[in-house]
């Protein structure tokens, strides 16, 4: 318990931290250790972002890499080198859970491609904290991202004001399975069919 409600607030943190900050790109594993080096850190939190190149991903390991900083927590920092590569990705969960981290903050590619290694992790007594989109039929530690229908929502709303209510759109998905797509498309579509 202590684990899960420590990884909560961690997990808070970084999100907390992510206003004004800014990080630098990398496809490699890598380990962000405390800033007082001689205090050996107490947990070994692995961040699997869908990404490395994105300034969104950037932004995140920056905000992470304070909050294991601040806290003492040694941060495993792991991407996909593309960011629709969920066969890297269910690589890098496991290969994590088989490392026994005390932690995993995980942005999922595919909303049921993951399931089974998260799963995995939490059967293991690994905490899982899920960032940017959801897994189905999956109970993280805690779950934090945008209200991704409302966003899709204002955009539509948006455009079709931008529209004058007239017009075809064409809607490019970015990557399917990603929940968060699904979401944006869905208050998309609500907002253009009532437009």
């Amino acid at each position: 318990m202590r684990r899960g409600i420590f990884f909560l607030s961690l997990g808070l943190s970084i999100c907390g931290l992510l206003i004004g900050c800014n990080g630098s790109p990398s496809t490699e594993a890598s380990s962000s250790a405390s800033k007082d080096s001689s205090k050996k850190a107490e947990y070994r939190i692995a961040f699997i972002p869908k990404g490395s190149t994105h300034e969104f991903w950037k932004t995140m390991r920056s905000g992470a890499e304070k909050a294991a900083a601040e806290l003492n927590v040694e941060l495993l920092w792991k991407a996909p080198i593309k960011e629709d590569d969920r066969e890297e990705q269910i690589k890098v969960v496991e290969n994590f859970v088989a490392e026994k981290v005390s932690g995993i903050v995980l942005a999922p590619l595919d909303e049921q491609a993951l399931r089974g290694p998260v799963g995995e992790a939490l059967k293991a007594e690994i905490p899982v904290l899920i960032v940017d989109s959801g897994i189905k039929d999956v109970q993280p530690v805690s779950f934090i991202a945008t209200d991704n229908f409302q966003a899709g929502k204002r955009g539509g709303e948006q455009l079709v004001k931008a529209l004058g209510g007239k017009g075809k759109v064409i809607m490019l998905r970015y990557v399917e399975g990603s929940a968060s797509t699904m979401e944006r498309e869905a208050g998309f579509l609500e907002a253009a069919k009532a437009g």
